[in-house]
This record gives C-alpha cells, sequence and structure tokens, in this order.
C-alpha cells in the first residue's frame, strides 16, 4: 500500500507532462506562430508601458541561436546570444552605433531590457522578454515576415 502512495505522484506528474506536450496551443504555434530565427519582432510594450513602434523604430531579429540584431529607436545594434529550446535566453554585449535623437532615453531602456532578458516565450505571433522578476518586452511579428511567410506556404 505504500509504495502505491509514493508513486501516485510521480505518475501524476508523468500524466501532467504528457497531457501538456499535445496542448492545442503548441500546435497553433507551429502551424500559424512565428518562428523566433528569421522574424521581425517589432516593440509593442516595454517594462508595461504600450510602445508607439509603427514605424518599426524598435526591433529585434534573431539571425540564428547565437546572434541577434534590429533597431533601437535611433540607432542599430547586434549582439551575440544564447537561445536554448526551454526558453532560456542569454544575450551579451551589445555594440551599436552612437547617433543620438530624441528617443534616446527609450533605447537606453530598450538596450538594458535586452542585456536583462533570461527568458524568451513565443504565443502565435508575440515574442515575450523576460528578467528574473517577470515581463520586460512584448513584441509582435512584423507583418512583412507574415506576409512572406503565407506565400510560402501557397
Amino acid at each position: 500500500m505504500q509504495t502505491r502512495n509514493r508513486f501516485r505522484p510521480l505518475c501524476l506528474l508523468l500524466l501532467l507532462a504528457a497531457a501538456s506536450a499535445c496542448c492545442p496551443c503548441r500546435k497553433y504555434q507551429k502551424l500559424y506562430g512565428a518562428p523566433l530565427v528569421g522574424t521581425r519582432w517589432l516593440l509593442i510594450q516595454l517594462d508595461g508601458e504600450e510602445v508607439a513602434n509603427s514605424d518599426g523604430r524598435f526591433s529585434l531579429r534573431f539571425e540564428d541561436a547565437k546572434r541577434l540584431s534590429g533597431r533601437g529607436g535611433c540607432n542599430r545594434y547586434s549582439a551575440s546570444c544564447d537561445t536554448e529550446a526551454g526558453g532560456h535566453l542569454r544575450v551579451g554585449p551589445i555594440a551599436s552605433t552612437r547617433m543620438t535623437c530624441p528617443e534616446a532615453q527609450r533605447e537606453r531602456a530598450f538596450f538594458a531590457m535586452l542585456r536583462s532578458a533570461v527568458r524568451y516565450e513565443l504565443d502565435a505571433k508575440m515574442l515575450i522578454l523576460s528578467d528574473s522578476i517577470g515581463v520586460r518586452a512584448v513584441f509582435q511579428a512584423a507583418e512583412e515576415d507574415q506576409n512572406t511567410k503565407n506565400q510560402k506556404i501557397n
């Protein structure tokens, strides 16, 4: 009887893991979601505040699993990174051009967010970056990337 009770939590845990692996939302992400690598991600929220970014001034693109680049409001930037399938992320030192503009303060906050990011999550056409405390930024896949992807499917 005691042996059966010992294995009950383990069995429940395995059942939960199996159920979450076949979750319909994961199928949705695979069918309709934007991939992490190669998608141009546009910033829509930074530190809980909505960002007006229809012109793509704040963007992010993972060139591959080890390199990212984009625009930070004024300047172009690039950095090394490590992405892992479990959503773990580490961003290395950021190199950027040095132009000044009215968005300089927000650009500094954007770069600070990138440096502090330790986790990413994909939710359909959204990318969420978090640090050790919580969500720092939300990005949306750029429309041109979605149109390109749809053309490849058709």
